[in-house]
């Protein structure tokens, strides 16, 4: 055999293999480049207020704590937490000793995950246990829905031999948890995931801090269940223990801002040339990956309400919107004007608004031909994040015809996550101007959740410009009702 020869078989050999380790590395390059590339979009956006992690708080901050910490100027409405736990130590027969710390705990987890009873979280270590939910628990009209409640629950903490324990409220933030059922189907969203909720996590401290209605009423507990060694009742102990070495006040005021803390949204002209053909560009990128704001909502309010409001469970505590629609009508026939033909669409018709704002009552916008009725009977009632038995109101409606002599019923709400966007978008100028085009990014990924097979033809998305006049939302409900049936 040639030497020549011997070079080829030698040279055919070595050439696939050398193409493969080529191509393999061009991948792998390019697979980091663009990861970083991401990391740097993803980074850039929430520097705004334009990212996953920035809605979140967005959603949590202006949809609960506002409203279940701070005690507003109607104190006859509602309680905030300082004074509920006060009545709580009265109506137990506890000691501030027993109960000495007048703020929400909030379980952050590395995972975004926590259990529907945070006692037997595997970091409590059997060293906590669930009492039961504070009273006085603000009841609101909040985004078309009647009555809904703003549930916390109180828990047992024991000292290392359990020969003591001290009550605090402890729950756990719901908008991680949608998070962690999201990722759990966008393996780009897993890989940010950490990264979102340190972020998360970082924002809202700030927030809590520079909002002067909700300083020092809330305390932020990082769990990192890759620590193995980690006891969550040990850190809740010890932060009791730094509060009750102030005076008793401190425990309300303790918490001193550092003077480097400010909020790390930045301010960016939304009108520049530099918004418009780069970050708004990049938005849309991310946004298409489930990284941007409105996924975040999208995943908040699909996971954590209409997934357990929508699909029949087969259970008492958690029967589906169908399945309640028809019980609710079979109740009403004999005292109402409510039946089958009455109550045409059995779905939940969510109103979506150009401005993302949906007022306490939706007959503020149609006074005449909208009118609040009833709440739906056998509402799911479900524990979750650490809170005891949360309910899920929804609300049936009665819609009027254009002579006014016909009444028609259906159930309707806004989403709540567009009403906190409205509200963020006050304090943010980018949340402002992009705030339509992310409401129908919403309306986009919304529609192509609702087609999973335990959602499908359960929800009907009602977009509604309510800076129209010449629109008036009862048309637009009917004519929706009528083309469902």
């Amino acid at each position: 055999m040639s030497f020549c020869s011997l070079d080829n078989q030698i040279l055919n050999m070595m050439l696939p293999t050398a193409i493969f380790i080529f191509i393999s590395s061009y991948f792998l390059l390019t697979k980091q480049l663009m990861d970083k590339f991401y990391e740097w979009c993803y980074n850039k956006l929430e520097g705004i207020g334009l990212g996953y992690a920035s809605s979140l708080v967005d959603i949590y901050y202006y949809g609960y704590l506002i409203i279940v910490l701070p005690t507003p100027e109607d104190s006859h409405r509602s309680k905030g937490i300082e004074d509920r736990i006060r009545a709580f130590r009265q109506e137990e027969d506890l000691t501030i000793e027993d109960f000495p710390v007048e703020r929400l705990f909030l379980l952050v987890t590395s995972s975004g995950f926590a259990p529907p009873d945070l006692g037997k979280f595997d970091f409590s270590r059997n060293r906590i246990e669930a009492r039961k939910n504070l009273t006085l628990e603000p009841v609101l009209k909040r985004n078309g829905v009647k009555d809904r409640k703003y549930k916390t629950t109180v828990y047992k903490i024991y000292n290392k031999d359990k020969s003591q324990h001290v009550s605090v409220v402890l729950e756990a933030a719901p908008c991680l948890r949608t998070l962690r059922d999201s990722a759990q189907k966008n393996p780009l969203l897993d890989k940010f995931r950490l990264h979102i909720i340190k972020t998360f996590s970082e924002r809202l401290k700030l927030i809590l801090n520079e909002q002067k209605q909700c300083q020092n009423k809330c305390v932020i507990i990082f769990c990192d269940e890759g620590d193995q060694n980690y006891n969550l009742a040990d850190d809740i102990w010890e932060k009791v223990k730094e509060f009750e070495a102030l005076d008793y006040d401190g425990i309300r005021t303790g918490y001193k801002r550092r003077s480097h803390e400010t909020n790390a949204i930045q301010t960016i002209n939304p009108n520049n040339w530099y918004f418009k053909y780069f970050i708004e560009k990049m938005y849309y990128h991310l946004e298409n990956r489930g990284l941007g704001y409105a996924s975040a909502m999208v995943d908040n309010y699909f996971y954590g309400y209409l997934k357990l409001v929508l699909p029949d469970k087969g259970t008492d505590d958690m029967i589906g919107i169908r399945e309640r629609i028809q019980h609710f009508v079979d109740d009403e026939r004999d005292s109402s004007d409510v039946t089958e033909d009455r109550f045409p669409c059995r779905k939940l018709l969510l109103l979506v608004t150009a401005s993302g704002y949906t007022p306490s009552d939706i007959s503020e916008f149609s006074k005449d031909r909208i009118k609040i009725f009833k709440n739906l009977c056998e509402e799911p009632v479900i524990s979750r994040n650490g809170v005891k038995r949360r309910t899920y109101r929804t609300t049936v409606y009665q819609i009027l015809s254009r002579n006014k002599r016909d009444s028609y019923y259906g159930v309707i709400e806004g989403a709540p996550c567009l009403r906190q966007l409205h509200e963020a978008a006050k304090c943010n100028p980018v949340l402002k101007c992009l705030r339509l085009k992310i409401i129908k990014q919403f309306i986009f990924h919304l529609k192509e959740r609702l087609k999973t097979e335990d959602c499908r033809n359960l929800c009907e998305i009602i977009f509604f410009d309510d800076d129209d006049l010449n629109i008036n939302l009862a048309d637009l409900i009917l004519e929706k009702m009528s083309a469902d049936n």
